[in-house]
């Protein structure tokens, strides 16, 4: 058939062959186009689906943060302490409301508060009138120059609609911090108002959490519902876009969409460039905050801009080779061909990869999702109402059964947190988000520090926890991080070491390059055909062990990765025969700067 047609290309001439390279060529032209389209339709809806839910997780995270703190308000607000009618008489002037030693009560809840929740920097307690009562600590009260705040939007707030309400970003009277203010109305057993319970939010906390969790190559803006700045990942580059101002102008419409509690995105020019602005309500008590991610649109879309760049390239190969074939057609022709269905099986091959990337990703981003909300958020309450229970003052004595119970409440709470957090710490260590905060550490004190810490566990199995140091100088590390590491492997020492005569020792020296920490025990040990195995996620060495000492196989795992991320390694050392000996090196400072 080949030949056949070859010969009646040949007899028509030249200009048939042409005209016939000429339709092939222009047909692939589209045939590229179209399909090229369609790539870059799909990858663009993928990327504006990963940008919105990603400001969707970040504003619902706040939302519960914000929530949380009413919660708690909410709780303290209902305590005889905090309802009991305020005396008026007893402010003085020199102290800008009541002295320290009157109204122990509400102070104290006060205090508690702070101590469970230390994203308030201040609680303070107003007058119907907008008279300050108290703030808590002492100190804030007796820096501040007002004595009413009755022109603040909080409390016109709260006196207008009799429930809790969020002011717009302000600079603290008592620290002179920005914060926002979440005002509580108390009320009497009749109904009245008797003062306003507030808690000043630091705003450091929110700009810490938004930087953490975000993308570094976005800029991510929360907004209150004055358009004033709450928070952002990068200060130089919000103060070049909206030109040195803490303010983001509200005739972007993305933003009127998120006060209007809408989500989704906009494309618009922001100070001159293209900009792609996703955005997603924050749900603030009484307002609409808005949580706002800027990329440019150009850079946004680099992916979809190269295929498209891409095609046009080969669109061009195309109409050149189509006049190359035009002299050697059977042979170009079978030759373009064949890379043409290469690249269409690489180009399928990639596509499904992608797909599966984005199904992946999309499942982790849900799955934490729900620990966040469905689990921690429930601790909240159930942890705030056992830690007073057991605190006499704020609701009365429990006796012994009653005591127990709630200790045993507040007991398994800790766990689920603790599990809580080592799911979302194996989490930032898969996607490389685990942020260290490295200072120099004493070795000796964080050593000494995890042999008290486990003085009381060791004297209830009568086994000795001692230590060999070997160097006492300093280390450049993540003190907290490395502390989680030592801590987690005495844990499991004391767990597999035997009653009475169990010994556990903590060591530590130094090489010409690093620092060597190790834990050795004399317990069951580990069998060496499941020591490879033994950092892997969930992996158990023997799950009738597991059901009798706890735990979920994710604690090696997050020491591996802690060490990792500071440039060391861990092993289980295989030459030790009488227990188990695990080893983690960290880099000398010279080293891991």
């Amino acid at each position: 058939m080949t030949v056949v047609i070859f010969r009646m290309l040949k007899k028509e001439g030249v200009t048939l062959i042409i005209l016939l390279i000429a339709a092939l060529a222009s047909g692939g032209t589209i045939i590229i186009l179209i399909y090229t389209e369609s790539q870059i339709k799909t990858v663009s809806a993928n990327i504006i689906e990963r940008q919105t839910n990603e400001v969707n997780v970040l504003a619902s995270k706040t939302t519960l943060r914000l929530s949380d703190a009413v919660t708690i308000l909410a709780i303290t607000g209902n305590l005889p302490q905090v309802t009991s009618a305020p005396n008026p008489s007893l402010i003085r002037e020199n102290n800008h409301g009541v002295p320290s030693n009157v109204e122990s009560g509400k102070r104290f809840v006060a205090k508690a508060i702070m101590q469970q929740y230390p994203n308030f920097e201040t609680v303070s307690f107003l007058l119907p009138n907008g008279d300050v009562y108290f703030v808590e600590p002492f100190a804030s009260q007796k820096n501040i120059t007002l004595k009413n705040f009755a022109f603040r939007d909080y409390y016109k707030g709260v006196v207008a609609s009799d429930k809790p309400y969020l002011s717009q970003i302000i600079r603290s009277n008592a620290t002179g911090h920005l914060i926002s203010a979440l005002a509580f109305p108390i009320h009497a057993i009749d109904g009245s108002l008797v003062g306003i319970w507030i808690g000043a939010l630091d705003l450091k906390d929110i700009n810490k959490t938004v930087r953490e969790l975000s993308s570094a190559q976005e800029l991510v803006v929360y907004a209150d519902q004055q358009g004033h700045k709450v928070a952002s990942t990068n200060e130089q580059i919000f103060m070049d876009l909206f030109h040195n101002s803490e303010y983001v102008y509200t005739n972007i419409t993305a933003i009127k969409n998120g006060m209007a509690n809408r989500s989704g995105y906009t494309i618009e020019p922001i100070n001159g460039v293209k900009t792609f602005v996703s955005y997603a309500p924050i749900h603030a008590i009484s307002t609409n905050w808005v949580a706002l991610s800027f990329q440019p649109y150009d850079k946004m879309f680099l992916l979809p801009n190269s295929l498209r760049s891409n095609a046009l390239v080969m669109c061009i190969i195309l109409v050149a080779g189509a006049a190359v074939v035009a002299l050697l057609a059977r042979r170009t022709f079978r030759i373009v061909d064949k890379h043409a269905q290469e690249i269409l099986l690489k180009d399928q091959q990639l596509q499904k990869y992608y797909d599966e990337l984005i199904t992946v990703n999309m499942a982790k981003e849900e799955f934490m999702s729900m620990i966040n909300h469905e689990l921690k958020t429930p601790l909240v309450p159930i942890k705030g109402y056992s830690d007073m229970l057991l605190r006499p003052k704020l609701i009365g004595e429990l006796n012994d059964k009653q005591q127990k119970a709630v200790k045993s409440i507040s007991y398994n709470v800790g766990k689920m947190e603790l599990l809580v957090s080592d799911i979302l710490d194996v989490y930032k260590l898969d996607l490389g988000k685990l942020k260290l905060s490295k200072t120099e550490a004493d070795v000796t004190k964080l050593i000494e520090a995890n042999l008290f810490e486990f003085k009381r566990l060791a004297d209830e199995k009568k086994i000795v926890v001692e230590s060999h140091i070997q160097y006492h100088g300093k280390v450049y590390c993540d003190e907290r991080r490395i502390d989680q590491v030592i801590t987690n492997l005495i844990k499991n020492s004391i767990d597999f070491v035997p009653s009475n005569t169990g010994k556990i020792t903590l060591g530590v020296e130094n090489d010409e390059n690093s620092i060597i920490f190790s834990v050795q025990d004399n317990g069951s040990g580990i069998p060496q055909d499941k020591i490879d195995k033994l950092f892997q996620k969930f992996y158990q060495i023997d799950t009738t062990m597991t059901r009798k000492h706890g735990g979920t196989g994710l604690g090696l795992t997050i020491c591996k990765g802690i060490v990792e991320a500071h440039g060391g390694n861990i092993w289980v050392d295989r030459t030790y025969t009488i227990g188990s000996r695990f080893i983690f090196t960290l880099p000398l400072k010279g080293d891991n700067t």
